[in-house]
């Protein structure tokens, strides 16, 4: 079975590399907000190769090497489904919910349940060439009618350029938009280096590796490269990177990617809420001179247009079934239609902010939604965020992946950008170029009605971003050393962490929790949740609490709290085993429910209509973390109105968090300082 030849060896620390955030991801500088990557250049294998200007790879693998052989994302057995839904819910709910609950998934069980099961089995075998989950995740996306920005889209803040002369906005955008071309046309030629997982980096990501799986037979790649400890990972997703956007459906959204040819050459800029747009490849579909690009974006900061009355962008803050209904106004206007086509067309968006950011909430604010309405085309698959002073975040639409090529491409982009950079402050405008010439301005036609629709948009993005608090903090000397010398996982300490201080901050109370584990070693695999509220990190976090207690009569020693978060670290590493190996039990679920509809249309399965059902699927903490050195920071909004959005990251000897929560609703400064508390407890207990 994959699972066995996969994880029978998985340490720990590599149990929690396989987990990538749902929602975006982090990291941090020691001690400094806008840190810098340490080197400018590449690692020396790199250096030696030989790219040619128009490329940012030549992989001697093919891109797609390993996709048609990729395994397919198993469906669990319905009744070990059940038992771990039970194992999931029983720290969440107090006894007669939990007696309650149990009857409903027994009911289930010993009912319709194997009905529904057998016909979810039966639509994947005639369905080889995809998951059982795929469409259905699209589609959890695609018809939720909430406003895209807090509610889904995400960040990602790149690390500073050592460079100074690298820094200047206009030079790094265009050095970016350069590298991310390169990817692009890479990525067309099947030129990238195909997604692996290497269990160990030092002995598998090596030349003797890549030239064996070079010379090895497609059909027989899969199994010398899990020979080798390397595990290849979907890239279905990549795609979608380029010339697409999310667009607007009155039920139902959906996920638009440019098939006309030839393919458009161009990107959109957005500066002061304004858009323009420009060629950046030629007829030929080479990319065009590099100080070509950068005149092009000097002339349009040099031109300083103030923000427009009515920022069009705006519109796509809305409720999504507002939106479309306001698109489908728009686009009765023949002009309209063809701008709007343009920007779903265009291969990214460029912003240049006017503004610098100087802090964590600014930062994440910024990134989140651009900090004023209008600034900000959320449809957009991918937009590459510019401050005045070149510091780069990245905002993406995020149905159509779940961040594993966005970090791709933000690492590979940033390597290349650092290793061969195109253009610096330094270099002159281009003499032979009329930039006046070659910038278009989009300039969409409202009319009064939409006008005034733009306005409410603006209104309603300003009072839901207003509510948005963000709070940040770390904790030196809890990292990843500390959790190695105790024998513990650290990405399961920061869980413990997370409900230590709920279940302080909420006096007693354990949250429904969210943590994203990849199933990308699965064909069309998405994700699957580790419910990382455990009855092992509720036994512990009362532990702890009764222990800092001096008013506790209770007596427990260091060395069983130790052994308490052992226990934590050995149940968190089988959640994530079973999540990564696509046995779960939320995926399962949520396609029994889907399926109930077809199955059973006049039956309400008791299971799904349980409260308790919908309780536990409201996550009070949504997680998520990442691991990149050349990931700054990053961040995402709470995923329901009373939760918190915890975007972490465990260095060797640093630990860091941002929070978000809505004001209304929650506590961040009482929730941050708890979590401080919480570190500083651990942290005790394992030393």
């Amino acid at each position: 079975m994959l699972s066995k030849n996969i994880h029978l060896n998985l340490s720990k620390k590599q149990q929690g590399c396989l987990q990538t955030p749902s929602r975006t991801n982090i990291g941090f500088g020691k001690h400094v907000f806008l840190d810098t990557v340490k080197k400018r250049t590449d690692p020396a294998s790199e250096k030696k190769r030989k790219v040619p200007y128009q490329l940012l790879q030549t992989s001697r693998l093919p891109t797609d090497n390993f996709q048609t052989i990729l395994p397919r994302l198993p469906i669990p057995k319905l009744k070990d489904t059940i038992k771990r839904y039970k194992d999931a819910v029983t720290p969440l709910l107090d006894e007669n919910q939990c007696d309650a609950t149990f009857k409903c998934a027994d009911e289930f069980l010993n009912g319709d349940g194997p009905k529904i099961h057998a016909e979810l089995i039966k639509w994947d075998k005639e369905n080889q060439h995809t998951s059982y989950i795929s469409d259905i995740w699209f589609d959890v996306y695609l018809r939720d009618r909430r406003s895209l920005l807090l509610n889904y889209n995400p960040f990602i803040a790149i690390k500073n350029d050592p460079d100074p002369k690298q820094m200047d906005q206009t030079a790094r955008a265009t050095n970016y938009i350069i590298s991310g071309l390169r990817f692009k046309k890479s990525m067309d030629s099947n030129l990238i280096v195909p997604e692996v997982f290497h269990i160990n980096e030092e002995k598998s990501n090596t030349p003797t590796y890549w030239n064996i799986m070079s010379l090895t037979p497609y059909f027989l790649a899969r199994y010398v490269s899990l020979a080798f400890k390397a595990i290849p990972l979907d890239m279905s997703q990549y795609q979608f990177l380029f010339h697409s956007s999310r667009i607007p459906g009155e039920i139902c959204d959906s996920i638009y990617r440019c098939s006309e040819l030839p393919v458009p050459r161009h990107v959109v800029v957005m500066r002061n809420g304004n858009l323009y747009a420009f060629d950046v490849l030629d007829k030929m579909k080479d990319i065009v001179q590099p100080n070509v690009i950068l005149t092009n974006l000097r002339y349009i900061v040099a031109l300083d247009d103030p923000p427009p009355e009515f920022p069009v962008a705006a519109l796509t803050g809305l409720p999504r079934d507002q939106w479309a209904k306001t698109r489908s106004e728009l686009e009765k206007i023949a002009k309209n239609r063809v701008l709007l086509r343009m920007i779903d067309n265009a291969a990214f968006i460029v912003n240049l902010d006017t503004q610098s950011v100087s802090d964590v909430p600014g930062m994440v604010h910024s990134g989140l939604h651009g900090n004023q309405p209008g600034r900000l085309w959320a449809d957009k698959s991918l937009t590459l965020m510019f401050d005045r002073a070149g510091v780069l975040s990245c905002h993406f639409e995020h149905s159509w992946g779940d961040g594993v090529a966005v970090v791709r491409f933000l690492n590979d982009t940033t390597v290349d950008t650092l290793w061969r950079p195109s253009v610096s402050m330094e270099t002159p405008s281009s003499e032979n170029h009329s930039p006046k010439d070659s910038v278009f301005k989009i300039d969409i036609e409202l009319d009064e009605n939409i006008q005034h629709t733009v306005r409410r948009a603006v209104a309603e993005t300003e009072k839901a971003t207003n509510n948005l608090d963000v709070n940040f903090m770390f904790k030196e000397g809890f990292g990843k050393d500390l959790c190695k010398k105790s024998k513990v996982s650290p990405d399961a300490m920061m869980q413990l962490a997370f409900q230590l201080a709920y279940y302080r901050y909420s006096n007693g109370r354990t949250a429904p929790t969210y943590e994203s584990c990849s199933t990308a070693m699965f064909k069309h695999g998405r994700t699957e949740t580790v419910r990382a509220a455990t009855a092992e990190t509720l036994a512990a976090s009362r532990a702890i609490t009764r222990y800092r207690d001096p008013s506790s009569s209770t007596e427990t020693t260091k060395e069983e709290l130790h052994n308490l978060l052992k226990q934590c670290s050995k149940r968190h590493g089988e959640l994530i085993y079973a999540a990564a190996c696509g046995l779960g039990c939320d995926r399962h679920l949520l396609a029994l429910n889907r399926w109930a509809n077809n199955v059973t249309p006049d039956v309400q399965q008791s299971i799904f209509s349980d409260p308790n059902y919908s309780y536990v699927n409201q996550y009070a903490l949504s997680t998520s973390t990442v691991s990149s050195k050349y990931i700054l920071s990053g961040g995402f909004g709470p995923v329901v109105p009373h939760g918190f959005g915890l975007g972490y990251s465990v260095q060797d000897d640093l630990s860091g968090v941002i929070l978000t929560n809505y004001k209304d609703t929650q506590s961040g400064i009482q929730m941050a300082d708890a979590l401080s508390e919480a570190l500083t407890d651990i942290k005790s207990v394992l030393e």
